[in-house]
Order: structure tokens, then C-alpha cells, then sequence
């Protein structure tokens, strides 16, 4: 099995895990979700990254990506605490 197939495949099956966990615990919110997923897909990808020293580039683009959307979370997340809501 190739590199990215065991990639993809840990990743399936992680975030699965990961969103079933959070279904049955009877999260309804969906900025935890996503905010879990990015941090699995993060922590993931910097493990195979260095498996693969080709896909180091493509990976990091969507790992900025993926950051940029965290930190977006993070900061409404910061306004809405300190607004009082």
C-alpha cells in the first residue's frame, strides 16, 4: 500500500472515530467538529509528512489552509466570549 492510501486511510478512519465519539457524547455544535477534524488532519499529516519528503509541499498547503479556518474559529469564538453572548 502506497503512502497516501495508508494516509488517507488513517485519516478516514480517525476522523470517524472522532465524529462517532462526539455524536454519542450528543455534541450539537459544529465548530467542534470541524475544530477536532483540524486538529486530527494537522497532527496526521505531520506524521506522514516526514514519511514523504515529496509530499511535504503539497501537504503544507493544505495544512494553511486548514489553520487559517482554525484560527478564524478561534477568534469568533474570542470576540463572541468577550462580547458577553
Amino acid at each position: 500500500m502506497r503512502i497516501y492510501n495508508k494516509y488517507l486511510l488513517t485519516l478516514a478512519l480517525v476522523m470517524g472515530a472522532a465524529n462517532s465519539l462526539l455524536a454519542f457524547l450528543g455534541n450539537n455544535d459544529l465548530t467542534n467538529y470541524f475544530v477536532v477534524n483540524i486538529i486530527i488532519c494537522l497532527g496526521i499529516t505531520l506524521l506522514f509528512v516526514h514519511l514523504n519528503p515529496r509530499a511535504r509541499t503539497a501537504l503544507n498547503g493544505i495544512n494553511a489552509v486548514l489553520f487559517g479556518g482554525f484560527a478564524v474559529i478561534i477568534a469568533l469564538k474570542i470576540v463572541e466570549f468577550l462580547s458577553g453572548k
